[in-house]
């Protein structure tokens, strides 16, 4: 009569062969990720740019003021001057962009030449312009239109 052993642990080759199917599926799916992230984290920056300048042209046409809205490219934020920030009431409405929520870049701001575009007291834009941001290799651009000052990405 033979007697049948159970088995109980794994062999040090079957450990190493799941090892290495794990660090293979791992080494494939790990950049994916990270691309899929940057490009979520570019396009949550550019639909920020967008609310946040829809908030700032009602603002300017429900209180009958202007506003600028001055992208300082270098920095990656951008400013409202007199509006002052929800979180902070002693300072400017300022969002910074390359904070670590986004680590976006604003490659360039342009509104008729310069970097910052101004809402009148009705909410009408001093000009068209674009605003590009870029996460690593994924960019966005923030299209502010000329007549309606409507702001859209894409």
């Amino acid at each position: 009569m033979t007697v049948q052993r159970s088995r109980t642990a794994f062999t040090v080759v079957e450990v190493l062969i799941v090892a290495s199917i794990i660090t293979t599926l791992a080494l494939v799916a790990i950049p994916r990720f990270t691309d899929t992230f940057d490009r979520a984290r570019a396009a949550a920056a550019a639909d920020r740019i967008v609310s946040d300048l829809t908030m700032i042209r009602e603002n300017a046409r429900t209180r009958g003021v202007s506003r600028s809205v001055a992208f300082s490219p270098g920095a990656s934020r951008y400013d409202v001057v007199g509006m002052p920030d929800i979180n902070h009431p002693g300072r400017d409405y300022r969002v910074q962009l390359g904070s670590t929520e986004y680590d976006a870049q604003i490659v360039s701001a342009n509104f008729g030449g310069d970097s910052t575009l101004v809402f009148d007291l009705f909410g009408d834009p001093d000009s068209g312009g674009t605003v590009v941001i870029r996460v690593r290799g994924h960019v966005r651009t923030v299209t502010v239109n000329a007549d309606t000052g409507i702001a859209s990405a894409n």
